[in-house]
């Protein structure tokens, strides 16, 4: 039983004496009425009255039956703290409810509607009390008759008839139509729920808090200027009694406090990530400091629009440092413009205090050269740093190394001057480190007037330490010429395991693609994203370079998404998939097909990766009804960015990508030799590197070699300078 329409209203009160009851008495329409009717209240000692019974979805009314001008309120009962319902066959209904002071108070009616009404109460309860253990105690004769109803999903409408029944029980009176605000959500319930200032609910606040609180589908909770005079109350409230809240925002409140705020919270409190977006300064420390009886531990903590002063980092790295519920955590942020009066000297002092894993300082006009500077040196516990939208215009100094600690730098989005890349580049590529890392460079702008390309800082990079395991330069444009000077540069990285070039391909793109292809067969690249723009899909471009991987390379994971390739790419995705016996991998969502018998046929060969991405965007192209092969929706989720670099860390810098064998490895350079001597590799340098190698591995002997016509001299000859020279024709080898 978890539908109210199991009750229908039962009003047995004239119309205008059930009007006068609820424009009195009840809050307003959206109180729905579900019980009226006069009943008989019976005494202790054995005597009986007549009583006015009203049953709303929020509260329970008795009144006394004076004349129509003089009804008086005898009693209000509260649904939410029900301790006790009994019901004696056929009219006898008793029922304990704790009070406002926690003190139980019992009512005994009868009623020829006794049955219905203690099963309306236990009811209504429960909509209230849904996710959580029954504590009510039942009691019924016959035994059957009254039992506690068990609510297995989310009832309609669950949270605003808890925040009513709440507001009802701390006597908060508020306008129920501000409860529209939160209809859509309580119907279709998401992780984040958001109050703004327009529920405008006054010293209810509490009450809507609390109703939050209890609701175990609210996970991440955005108070936008939400009853700021109450906001001390408020967070209290969260705080003390949320079950299932895990993430709270506190945005857009920019005026002090005007009280101090205390704000403790039991061990069982789930919350772990504290933000603040453009709020006074004010009020980021009153939280803070009312925090130091919080018993819960904050991993996560951002402040963003806010720009702190010198003296406010000082503070906030001294509270970090200070409160037990900051001992976990792992990821500080601050984010659009919070650090740009951060004293960069004061990061060597605090940065060792506080060991967070995740640092970010994004979107900021400290400049990027300036914060590795006082950031790489100091830090032992850095794992990932975000730099994002910022800017690199000075240049970093020479002897500037990367952190061991650090697996993932994140630059993406920034502006950037090329002689300060090409700087930085140099400096943080040539020195040794153990552990393999992650750049994201993708979506970098630099000046417009430029004469050379951005990707030219990676053609002069001498002595490069292969110690990238992912690279990630999505959103760059590259015409055939950067590719190929980009693909140089990552030739070098021989520890290289995974490559993003997504959105990078927008003119001469087969010339690109070709290189590209070329580059995953040689380099056995295990992962390989090269995900469209949502307005340029690579269509057939991205069939022909399918083509061309076709029982070449082995790719464990593989992401084009939003191709639009269509039929036929999804039909030469097929084959390369059944030609790769290492792919576990596989999103090709948003391949735009026409043809249902070819979507089936593709993903029926697809069923064989172990991590397949759910095509929603196709199904919904193909009209939303499609019948997916079995075992498809019960596929893995690829895995993201932060499992990837767990993985890298289990390969050192410099180790090879591939468990191959030394068979494999073997066959794998003969091909690569025979392709540098007839001509055939792209890259030059590949092919110079391969042929010493091959000068160096072969015995020496004495081979006496027939001069030959230049005209035909062989390919073999003229790449060892052995053919056409007539003084070497006897030399030792």
């Amino acid at each position: 039983m978890n539908k109210m329409n199991e009750f229908k209203p039962i009003i047995m009160l004239a119309s205008k004496v059930f009007e006068k009851f609820t424009n009195e008495f009840l809050w307003g329409p959206q109180e729905t009425v579900y019980f009226a009717s006069e009943v008989t209240k019976m005494h202790l000692n054995g005597g009986t009255d007549s009583r006015i019974l009203i049953i709303s979805v929020g509260s329970i009314y008795v009144f006394r039956a004076r004349s129509f001008s003089k009804n008086e309120l005898a009693a209000r009962f509260n649904l939410v703290d029900v301790q006790k319902l009994s019901y004696i066959e056929p009219n006898i209904v008793t029922w304990v409810i704790k009070d406002p002071n926690a003190k139980s108070a019992q009512l005994t009616l009868q009623t020829d509607h006794a049955l219905y009404i203690a099963r309306l109460i236990l009811h209504l309860n429960r909509i209230c009390n849904y996710s959580f253990s029954d504590d009510i105690k039942v009691e019924s004769s016959p035994p059957n008759a009254l039992v506690i109803p068990r609510i297995s999903t989310r009832p309609p409408s669950a949270l605003q008839t808890r925040i009513i029944q709440i507001a009802h029980k701390l006597d908060q009176r508020f306008p129920l139509e501000m409860l529209k605000q939160i209809a859509d959500w309580d119907n279709r319930p998401q992780a984040t729920l958001r109050l703004t200032s327009t529920f405008n609910c006054g010293a209810a606040a509490n009450s809507i808090a609390w109703g939050i609180g209890m609701d175990p589908d609210v996970k991440c909770l955005i108070l936008d200027s939400f009853a700021p005079a109450q906001l001390q109350n408020v967070l209290q409230i969260l705080f003390e009694h949320s079950k299932s809240l895990l993430r709270l925002s506190l945005d857009n409140y920019k005026d002090p406090p005007s009280e101090n705020f205390n704000l403790p919270a039991p061990l069982t409190t789930k919350i772990f990530e504290l933000a603040f977006k453009n709020c006074h300064a004010g009020i980021i420390f009153s939280v803070l400091n009312g925090m130091n009886n919080f018993s819960g531990r904050i991993k996560i903590l951002t402040i963003s629009r806010t720009k702190l002063s010198g003296e406010n980092f000082r503070y906030l790295f001294d509270l970090l440092n200070r409160l037990p519920c900051f001992m976990g955590l792992n990821n500080l942020k601050f984010e659009e413009g919070a650090a740009d009066n951060l004293v960069i000297d004061d990061l060597p002092r605090f940065l060792p205090m506080i060991k967070v894993s995740s640092f970010s300082i994004m979107k900021t006009t400290q400049d990027i050269a300036t914060l590795v500077s006082s950031i790489f040196p100091f830090t032992s516990s850095i794992s990932m740093l975000y730099l994002t939208m910022s800017k690199l215009c000075e240049r970093v100094k020479n002897d500037l190394a990367l952190p061991d600690c650090l697996t993932y730098l994140d630059i993406s989005r920034s502006q950037v001057i090329k002689a300060s890349f090409s700087l930085f580049l140099k400096t943080i590529l040539t020195k040794e480190r153990e552990n393999l890392i992650t750049f994201n460079f993708s979506d970098l702008a630099y000046p417009t007037n430029s004469t050379e390309p951005l990707v030219s800082c990676f053609s002069n990079i001498e002595n490069a330490q292969s110690i990238i395991g992912e690279f990630i330069f999505a959103g760059n444009s590259l015409l055939p010429e950067q590719t190929a000077t980009l693909l140089t540069f990552l030739r070098s990285q021989k520890s290289l395991l995974y490559l993003n070039l997504s959105r990078c391909f927008k003119e001469r793109i087969d010339e690109s693609l070709k290189l590209l292809a070329d580059f995953v067969i040689d380099t056995k690249l295990e992962g390989l994203e090269l995900s469209s723009a949502p307005n340029a899909p690579l269509k057939e471009h991205m069939t022909t370079f399918l083509k061309l991987l076709i029982g070449k390379a082995k790719l464990r994971t593989l992401v084009i998404d939003k191709s639009g390739m269509s039929d036929n790419g999804l039909l030469i995705l097929k084959q390369y998939v059944e030609a790769d016996t290492k792919l576990t991998s596989l999103n090709c969502d948003g391949a735009s097909p026409t043809s249902l018998e070819t979507f089936k046929q593709a993903y029926s060969a697809f069923t064989k990766v172990d991590r397949v991405q759910f095509p929603k965007a196709d199904i919904m192209k193909l009209g939303g009804k499609v019948q997916m092969p079995p075992g498809l929706s019960s596929k893995l989720p690829l895995l993201n960015l932060a499992a990837r670099i767990t993985e890298y860390q289990n390969k050192g810098a410099g180790s090879s990508t591939n468990d191959t064998s030394p068979m494999d490895a073997l066959v794998d350079f003969m091909g690569q030799m025979t392709n540098a001597i007839t001509g055939k590799s792209p890259i030059q340098s590949n092919n110079d590197e391969i042929v010493e190698i091959f000068k160096k591995s072969i015995t020496t002997s004495t081979v006496h070699i027939k001069q030959e016509d230049d005209s035909q001299s062989d390919p073999l000859m003229a790449l060892l300078n052995l053919s056409g020279a007539s003084n070497d024709a006897n030399s030792n080898l």
